[in-house]
């Protein structure tokens, strides 16, 4: 149950129109936990048994064919959306079509190549001996400082198209902490979960506390908020915090239906809920019924209710895909492609 959180706090993060205690309080650890749930599922393999070269080809076509499917239609839409709006331009277009070449995709698509190139770090790490891990550490560091000097300056110059440079800077940073988080999941994990459950919840209240005194959070642009040392520090704790408490939730032999759906079809979710405009939709349709500018009940009711719609459309879009599959399950298209989304 602890995997599937993720995407639950991602999905509310983006139907919330006001910073509000929940979502700030997710929004802090929702990516992280992101990382150390990877790297938590990635130490308990064997690497043995399969080189680098093997690893990275199945995480090809595991990760890349869906990023490639479903960038392909998130290019389109926000080509038509653009257009909609009577605010497509070169420059405009340029900067969608540039994002996707450079891998720092369309809206929530960014963190497909991020995982991959952060799990293939991580293996390759894992395949060398305990010298050559601390170095490869070190380098990273070292890097991770460099491209985080380079973002930050790319952003201080005043050039309409210096995303030329930030877009891959940007890619970079993100994979490298991607990679360091995998890695410190590795080591702490499997310590962590065996803390006391108040202990462990008691992380979770002092990520909350922290959330309030970090705003401003958004990894996907390398914000980590007015005290960026309190969005890792939170960030871990708010995730050990969450997944400690949904262990102990399913130990009791308890399932939320809600984040095994997530679970079960993550992917599918993470590619289409932003990309193809499904959260944003219900989000303003929901709006516009509801117009609600303060926090409250009914604020919290319409984003119960945004989430439950969204769910609820992700549902209708997952079981017309798993029609199309079955209905090509004995075509080359399916081996090809449809059996990796």
């Amino acid at each position: 149950m602890g995997k599937r959180s993720r995407y639950f706090f991602i999905v509310l993060e983006h139907v919330s129109q006001l910073s509000n205690p929940v979502t700030t309080w997710g929004n802090s650890f929702k990516i992280v936990i992101f990382f150390i749930i990877s790297g938590y599922l990635l130490s308990m393999k064997d690497y043995s048994v399969i080189s680098t070269r093997e690893f990275t080809i199945r995480k090809l076509k595991s990760f890349g064919i869906p990023y490639a499917i479903f960038l392909l239609i998130a290019v389109v839409f926000s080509i038509a959306y653009e257009t909609y709006r009577g605010k497509l331009s070169f420059y405009i277009l340029f900067d969608i079509v540039y994002s996707a070449l450079s891998l720092k995709g369309i809206s929530t698509l960014w963190f497909i190549p991020v995982l991959f190139i952060g799990e293939i770090l991580y293996v390759y790490n894992k395949k060398n001996n305990g010298v050559r891990q601390f170095v490869i550490f070190i380098c990273s560091v070292f890097v991770l400082l460099i491209l985080h000097f380079s973002v930050g300056q790319c952003r201080l110059l005043d050039d309409s198209y210096m995303f030329v440079f930030l877009y891959p800077c940007m890619v970079l940073e993100k994979s490298v902490i991607a990679f360091l988080l995998i890695l410190l999941s590795d080591k702490i994990t499997k310590y962590f979960l065996i803390l006391p459950l108040p202990i462990l919840i008691g992380g979770g209240v002092g990520s909350l506390i922290l959330s309030w005194l970090n705003t401003g959070v958004d990894f996907n642009n390398l914000n980590f908020g007015e005290h960026p040392s309190l969005f890792f520090i939170g960030g871990l704790l708010g995730s050990y915090g969450v997944i400690g408490t949904l262990k102990w939730v399913s130990g009791k032999g308890k399932e939320l239906r809600c984040l095994n759906f997530l679970g079960r079809n993550s992917m599918f979710i993470m590619c289409t809920h932003m990309p193809l405009y499904v959260a944003p939709l219900v989000t303003y349709i929901f709006k516009r019924i509801v117009p609600v500018d303060i926090m409250g009940v009914v604020y919290y009711m319409r984003l119960l209710s945004c989430m439950l719609f969204v769910i609820a459309i992700e549902f209708f879009l997952i079981r017309i895909w798993q029609w199309i599959k079955r209905k090509t399950k004995n075509m080359k298209i399916y081996k090809l492609i449809f059996q990796y989304i």
